[in-house]
């Protein structure tokens, strides 16, 4: 595997992972446990895994200096605690599948935003793969067919976990000049956890945890399996690849997420969907076949 392999494999494997935040989200909601308190335990989970990670591994990758600490507001507080309120909200207002496609709107913005911010190229291959993976979003849905039944609530909420989850793009740019993608990872959930403790009822989570089996793991599934490792994987390919290429890589998250929709929460199989899913693999295909790196490799 050559040095500009690992990047794209990286960016894939934790939207791949990112895919079934669904399925253990659906767990703990239906054992009871309000959005506000699935999001506390992805960050809450993570930071303290990933502490004592780090403490074992690398104590210093713990340090960061304080001037920067916006760096870290930005993509725990302003982005994930935002946009993992947003998706919720709308995977509980509307279905899996919607909410997944709206989510995936955050390509759009991450392209924009780099445009003006990292005067990033707007190559053809870009557009080309952008359409491609807006096409497979909407076939997804629905929408195309006729088939999507959507509040007008469920699409607002939709639209800025789009946004949201942009925004962890562009802040990780900045913090990448700095800092380890560990190190990110690890402030990027101390960040989150803090304006989540006040309302999240620790005591009452820890009492399920403990008398529910079920929710106990579908905690560990959603800190480790879909948020400790895809957020160290995602931002290490940050570092070697474009944040619009980055964010498109990264569409193979609808895909799980519709199939374990599809397979595991009784969700409906169409020609649509099916179509979604190859309009999003075909935009992962087009990017892969140009050039995406930025100049030099991986280490």
């Amino acid at each position: 595997m050559n040095g500009k392999t690992r990047p794209v494999l990286a960016i894939m494997a934790a939207a791949s992972l990112w895919g079934f935040i669904g399925l253990f989200s659906y767990i703990l909601m239906f054992y009871g446990f309000s959005p506000v308190q699935v999001i506390a335990v992805r960050t809450i989970a993570g930071a303290l895994f990933m502490t004592a990670f780090l403490l074992v591994r690398s104590p210093a990758l713990l340090k960061i200096n304080l001037r920067d600490i916006w760096m870290f507001i930005g993509t725990g507080i302003i982005s994930v605690v935002l946009f993992n309120l947003f998706y919720l909200t709308t995977f509980m207002l509307s279905s899996l599948s919607v909410a997944v496609m709206l989510l995936y709107t955050a390509p759009v913005f991450v392209m924009l935003l780099s445009l003006l911010l990292f005067k990033e190229r707007l190559t053809f291959s870009k557009i080309l793969a952008l359409c491609s993976t807006i096409s497979g979003c909407l076939f997804l849905s629905g929408m195309l067919t006729g088939s999507w039944q959507c509040p007008p609530e469920a699409f607002f909420t939709g639209i800025l976990s789009g946004f949201g989850y942009a925004l962890y793009s562009i802040f990780s740019k900045y913090a990448l000049v700095k800092y380890n993608s560990a190190t990110i990872s690890v402030w990027t959930f101390y960040m989150a956890s803090l304006p989540l403790l006040p309302f999240c009822q620790p005591e009452v989570m820890l009492t399920a945890f403990a008398i529910i089996p079920e929710t106990a793991g579908a905690a560990a599934g959603i800190s480790i399996l879909c948020t400790v490792l895809p957020y160290l994987l995602y931002t290490y390919g940050l570092k070697y690849v474009e944040a619009g290429y980055a964010s498109i890589l990264a569409m193979l998250e609808p895909v799980v997420g519709c199939l374990t929709g599809l397979l595991l929460l009784g969700e409906t199989f169409t020609s649509a969907k099916a179509a979604g899913f190859f309009f999003i693999l075909a935009a992962i295909v087009i990017l892969n076949s140009g050039s995406i790196f930025k100049r030099g490799t991986a280490k």
